[in-house]
């Protein structure tokens, strides 16, 4: 099985040598190859981590829902460049920085999108449109160790505490395509294949924007082979969770988007605390392309509730539907007065063919 520790994991350039085998030499047609590949878990892995540390996610409005981890793009190799493993404390890198809710996808700047993404489906041939096969969430935690209904310490039963799964999809930017708020002569542009400079063109967005951050990393022009070409940027657009527009009691009164998050654990949840228990334990959730869990009410929904995990989870919805671009998110949540998320560690790990 993929993941099992010690475990080879192969490239992609590993499977194609292994696919060309069995097509060239072994004479099997290429379904067959593939259904091979797949019972044997012979697939790709990127994985982002954040350890070494603690998070609290406290109830109230401001601080109760916290993005604590994001994958990269699926069909996308990090760089030595690109972080994959953080303290829980750095919040300033592109696995961690926390998301922002966008009223329209139209607002969004992203017109080097699909160009980015045919790039990756020619250079690390993901299988089709929608190549992921499984991902597998490691989670480190515990609540405050106190409180709960009566009878629930020390079950899954009456937790506040919970960790839910979003989405978020590619946007990528080049010179041309920038906002208009960006001048493509400024000395600041034509330095631009440093991160300096990237970071530079970022914060006049943020400012251009209310201040709101966005995840980024860069890749190289997949048009250009000089080094010291302008690169483009990758950033992420939230498509879950969903967004809702409020207008706040204030003089003059004002228009806010912001993100809708449930009062409790749904049947989405990807995992809740134990009840008043104070000890970290480790949780390892594996959602896969072939689960088939289709009625939360059946006798296997009642098993995943038993376990701390939503109901409809074991549907495998969710992995089937990534497609190239989209990138998988991880929440921390508290509610009610008294409850603590205490997290200690998070990983994504993202199996895809190729």
């Amino acid at each position: 099985m993929a993941g099992t520790p010690n475990q080879y994991i192969p490239s992609p350039e590993d499977v194609l040598i292994v696919k060309q085998i069995l097509t060239k030499k072994g004479k099997l047609p290429l379904e067959l190859v593939d259904t091979i590949i797949d019972s044997a878990d012979y697939w790709v892995k990127t994985t982002t981590c954040r350890t070494n540390g603690e998070v609290s996610i406290l109830s109230g409005r401001e601080r109760e829902n916290k993005l604590l981890l994001r994958s990269y793009p699926l069909g996308y190799f990090p760089t030595k460049e690109n972080p994959t493993k953080l303290p829980m404390t750095i919040v300033d890198e592109y696995p961690s920085i926390p998301s922002e809710p966008w009223a329209e996808s139209g607002d969004f700047p992203n017109n080097a999108t699909e160009e980015v993404i045919d790039y990756w489906s020619r250079d690390a041939v993901p299988r089709g449109e929608f190549p992921c096969r499984k991902i597998v969430f490691t989670i480190k935690s515990h609540d405050q160790g106190w409180g709960g209904p009566p009878g629930c310490r020390g079950t899954y039963k009456g937790s506040s505490t919970w960790f839910d799964v979003g989405l978020e999809t590619l946007s990528a930017i080049r010179d041309s395509q920038l906002p208009p708020f960006h001048s493509t002569e400024s000395p600041a542009w034509r330095r631009f294949h440093s991160r300096s400079d990237v970071e530079e063109i970022i914060g006049d967005f943020h400012a251009a924007n209310r201040e709101k951050l966005l995840p980024y990393f860069y890749i190289p022009d997949p048009q250009s082979t000089n080094p010291d070409a302008e690169p483009i940027i990758c950033t992420t657009r939230t498509i879950s969770p969903p967004t809702e527009t409020r207008t706040t009691a204030t003089e003059p009164p004002e228009t806010k988007v912001e993100f809708r998050h449930g009062p409790d654990p749904g049947l989405g949840c990807l995992q809740r605390n134990r009840t008043g228990t104070r000890d970290t334990e480790e949780h390892v959730i594996t959602w896969s392309c072939t689960d088939n869990v289709m009625d939360p009410d059946s006798i296997d929904g009642t098993k995943l509730d038993a376990e701390g995990r939503g109901r409809a989870t074991g549907n495998g919805e969710y992995v089937r539907n990534l497609k190239v671009g989209d990138v998988v998110t991880l929440w921390g949540k508290a509610r009610y007065g008294g409850w603590v998320n205490y997290v200690e560690e998070v990983k994504i790990d993202v199996y895809w063919a190729v």
